[in-house]
């Protein structure tokens, strides 16, 4: 995990804190997909399938008031609030009911083992939320060659689309091959839209954005999108 110090301005003497940079951030499918990683036995569908309903489970646990520990996660509901006398009730325009969530010791542990790396200077990298095929209308999954894709994040503008260390990449992850889009349709912070080569080779694809975020930067910025698109 990187981290940079930043000055601690509420602070007289110097002082500084630690910020996380370039975080990597999973969401529930990226996790499904690491749970049933090649090797595993397990299924994508059924995994899927239980941990949805193990979550629904614990709503339905809390909803009843009910608390849930375990060494990974703790769940508490708690009444937040302040009464004003030994008669008072509970009252929605008044308090609230909130859910105290707190890491068991595995969760502990791991957290205590994390590897973290200062990072010499921090670049405010693309971000890249997610990626829709218009062709198969699928999410982050395929490739279509000869169609139009989205992309969707932040910080994706391409300020030189003339410049070939700059654009859309699609890298085979079989060979590092890599291919770079030529043509935008839509090329701003918050969304790239692009057509990819009729020709392109069937195979499976790392897309990588790369750009030079600001136009007084001169050092190139450049992310990975966290899934692996297949074309067909």
């Amino acid at each position: 995990m990187e981290y940079i110090l930043r000055k601690n301005h509420m602070r007289e003497e110097e002082a500084y804190f630690a910020q996380v940079v370039n975080r990597v951030t999973y969401d529930y499918d990226r996790l499904v997909e690491e749970v049933t990683r090649e090797g595993s036995i397990l299924k994508d569908t059924e995994t899927a399938a239980v941990m949805t309903e193990l979550f629904k489970q614990l709503a339905r646990l809390i909803k009843q008031g009910i608390a849930f520990r375990s060494p990974f996660l703790s769940l508490t509901p708690t009444i937040r609030g302040t009464f004003d006398h030994e008669e008072d009730e509970f009252d929605p325009e008044r308090h609230s009911i909130e859910v105290n969530v707190s890491v068991g010791d595995i969760i502990e542990k791991a957290a205590k083992q994390v590897q973290l790396t200062k990072a010499e200077e921090f670049l405010r990298v693309p971000l890249l939320k997610n990626f829709l095929d218009n062709n198969t209308e699928r999410l982050n999954a395929t490739l279509s060659a000869g169609h139009i894709h989205e992309l969707g994040g932040k910080r994706l503008k391409i300020d030189n689309v003339e410049d070939p260390g700059q654009g859309v990449f699609l890298i085979r992850t079989d060979n590092n091959a890599e291919t770079r889009i030529t043509w935008l349709r839509e090329n701003s912070n918050r969304r790239l839209a692009f057509k990819v080569p009729a020709d392109l080779a069937p195979g499976t694809y790392f897309l990588e954005v790369r750009n030079n975020y600001g136009k007084t930067e001169e050092t190139i910025r450049k992310a990975r999108f966290q899934y692996t698109l297949t074309q067909a």
